[in-house]
């Protein structure tokens, strides 16, 4: 665990909530949630790259995971928040067509909403998408 995340894992406000066990590493704060109680805050690129880097998954196996598994594990009233940071966007104009390709600092990837998974992945520039087989426009 990096001192940064031992560090607010101590803070006396922090005491009772829930942590995304194996993930201290992504934790990049803390704060209140809808019921004014203290939570902890993690980065979901973060989350993904030790997916990757630790148990081996692809990008997209790593999306999913965390989508199912951590995102969306409920674990009561101080479950942890997840932020996504936004190094690239796409706008839609009528929910099937790609307007803009994405503000990346990875020129080799494109970003891809993906009408069957209902959620955005990055995808290697000249592949199409695994769900849906969409390639880049």
């Amino acid at each position: 665990m990096n001192k940064y995340a031992e560090h607010i894992k101590n803070l006396m406000m922090i005491e009772g909530a829930k942590v995304a066990d194996g993930f201290d590493d992504a934790i990049i704060g803390y704060t209140k949630n809808s019921n004014s109680e203290y939570v902890i805050v993690y980065s979901a690129s973060k989350i993904i790259d030790i997916l990757i880097d630790v148990d081996g998954m692809i990008e997209e196996e790593a999306w999913q995971y965390f989508d199912f598994n951590i995102e969306g594990a409920y674990v009561g009233p101080r479950t942890p928040i997840f932020v996504f940071e936004e190094k690239r966007y796409t706008s839609f104009a009528d929910d099937s067509k790609q307007q803009e390709l994405p503000l990346s600092e990875e020129p080799d990837m494109w970003l891809h909403h993906c009408i069957k998974e209902q959620s955005d992945m990055a995808i290697g520039k000249g592949e199409p998408c695994n769900w849906c087989g969409e390639e880049e426009k």
